[in-house]
């Protein structure tokens, strides 16, 4: 019996094209696992919940998070995002001891307004896998803290220290791994945070073709000509 469950996110604001490239990643990657989608739009994918607030936000995404997670029936739960690309290994190859989350690290950036892969060496929400009972106790401890959002700049990672200390709730541990095949994370201008004529910066590591993965521009066209 699987031990893991999938939480999908989605604001449903992604181009069709992408949206159809992505999901065929998506479903071959978790086959065999429970999916929990959280959409604007209703979708048939796993066990659906509708996102009925009008927030397109860092603290909305967490919101979602801790819905999801309520429903799961697994012990550990993995974020997966619309914008990343997953494979088997990420969602198979660890588990984060009990008290603490995790943050895949093996992760290529892939900018859509110049088609390049990168390593930027962050920890990002989309790559996390959790303890369902330790995320959604710091998810509730967040929500209680904080009853009406706080600024969109306090807002962040579980186990982000500067993050949680400045919104005020404990501390949570986080740990690293490296899945065998890197996950893929597309940097566009739909995404939360995106500010026209202010893009994000190339890691230090590029590439224009990877393994398993190909061409970084095959990948940006799947969302330039949604």
């Amino acid at each position: 019996m699987p031990d893991l469950t999938v939480i999908y996110l989605t604001a449903n604001r992604m181009p069709s094209r992408w949206m159809a490239f992505h999901l065929s990643h998506l479903l071959s990657a978790t086959s065999g696992l429970p999916i929990v989608s959280v959409s604007k739009r209703q979708i048939d994918i796993g066990r659906n919940l509708v996102d009925d607030t009008n927030a397109f936000s860092n603290w909305n995404v967490y919101v979602q998070l801790l819905r999801g997670a309520k429903i799961a029936k697994t012990p550990f739960v993995a974020v997966a995002e619309d914008d990343t690309l997953y494979t088997s290994d990420h969602f198979r190859e660890f588990r984060p001891p009990i008290d603490a989350v995790a943050y895949n690290r093996a992760r290529w950036s892939v900018f859509a307004w110049d088609p390049i892969f990168c390593m930027r060496q962050r920890r990002g929400n989309f790559a996390m896998i959790a303890p369902k009972e330790y995320l959604i106790d710091a998810l509730e401890e967040r929500m209680a803290k904080h009853p009406d959002p706080p600024p969109e700049g306090i807002c962040g990672e579980i186990g982000r220290k500067q993050v949680e200390v400045s919104l005020g709730v404990t501390v949570r541990n986080a740990v690293d791994f490296y899945s065998r095949i890197p996950i893929v994370n597309l940097c566009h201008d739909s995404g939360l945070g995106f500010t026209p004529n202010r893009k994000k910066a190339h890691g230090q590591m590029q590439a224009y073709d990877v393994p398993y993965w190909g061409k970084a521009v095959d990948i940006a066209r799947e969302y330039n000509d949604g």
